[in-house]
């Protein structure tokens, strides 16, 4: 798919799905496939707002990632940093997290 494509069938989800955010992630097109095996908290600590609560996600697609960020980011109430563009893995504590990166 060239890049057009692939913002017409992100845009389509993000109506389907009722999501605030865009999914930049250009790599990542097929949104059904597992992107980690295994259980992690998504974190977020935008740019603007407040920090909101991470939510568990259990093998999670990359459609399970975007409902994530979506979630947080509206609940940070970042208006701004709206466009999810990556997901660092990292280990604290023994806990595995993903934490979300945005761009406006």
């Amino acid at each position: 798919m060239n890049t057009i494509e692939l913002i017409t069938k992100f845009n389509a989800v993000q109506k389907e799905h009722g999501f605030t955010t865009a999914w930049s992630l250009f790599d990542k097109p097929n949104l059904d496939e597992v992107a980690h095996e295994g259980t992690y908290e998504v974190a977020y600590h935008g740019g603007w707002g407040s920090t909101p609560t991470p939510i568990t996600v259990t093998n999670p697609t990359y459609l399970d990632l975007w409902a994530a960020a979506d979630k947080l980011i509206v609940e940070s109430e970042d208006t701004h940093h709206t466009f999810i563009e990556a997901f660092d893995k990292i280990k604290n504590e023994g806990t595995n997290i993903l934490l979300l990166h945005t761009g406006s």
